[in-house]
């Protein structure tokens, strides 16, 4: 990768009004310390903000987390997301990587930071839509291997998560990631869940057959 061509483009696009977070995110996919120092080089002449509030863009922070994953990999957006200001930039990051080290990444989030996240809503939303984008992805190639020690803690959170859901998106995102993570016991969960408007009830039928499938397949394992 000539990294130096790619940031003169993400630049152009910048300049043209026609940059967009995905195109950035993209380049993480062949990360070198090169890109990073590339990247910060263009945040810091177009004067980009970590702060940018709504409808700009914060793209200094972007590329902080490209950045990060570029010189400490996985580990590194794992100890960035500590601080729950960057999280959804985190996860924003693994869910375009898709990888099962991004799946790894998100879960080790998930159970170091499982007290916090029981008390703020946003970032626990953040998280579980990372769970079921990048389960989902990952599992198109192959069966998600994590250990079933951390498989059985993710479907915990998700339990624990149903059991304060106060809204249809909150609902929606946890049926989604059940598919992936659940048991008999989320079954009960799911059928249990309160009315949900139409658009909602293909994901409660979804999380029940991949809640199935996923019981089929741990007994073949076991």
């Amino acid at each position: 990768m000539d990294e130096k061509a790619a940031v003169e483009r993400i630049e152009r696009q910048w300049k043209r009004s026609t940059l967009e977070v995905e195109y950035l995110l993209r380049l993480a996919r062949t990360p070198s310390p090169a890109l990073a120092d590339h990247l910060n080089r263009l945040a810091d002449s177009n004067g980009w903000s970590h702060d940018a509030g709504f409808p700009q863009i914060p793209w200094r922070r972007w590329v902080s987390v490209v950045a990060i994953y570029c010189r400490e990999s996985y580990a590194g957006l794992v100890r960035a997301a500590a601080d729950f200001s960057m999280l959804r930039f985190v996860t924003g990051l693994l869910e375009e990587l898709h990888s099962s080290e991004a799946l790894e990444a998100v879960v080790a989030i998930t159970l170091s930071q499982r007290e916090r996240l029981s008390t703020d809503r946003s970032a626990r939303h953040d998280i579980i839509d990372a769970l079921n984008l990048i389960a989902m992805r990952v599992s198109r190639a192959s069966d998600l291997a994590i250990p079933q020690s951390d498989f059985t803690a993710v479907r915990d959170f998700l339990h624990d998560s149903a059991s304060c859901a106060a809204s249809e998106g909150e609902w929606g995102s946890i049926l989604c990631a059940l598919r992936y993570f659940g048991d008999n016991a989320s079954l009960q969960i799911v059928e249990c869940c309160p009315a949900l408007p139409e658009h909602w009830e293909g994901a409660r039928r979804a999380a029940i057959r991949g809640i199935k499938k996923t019981i089929r397949k741990q007994a073949r394992v076991a």
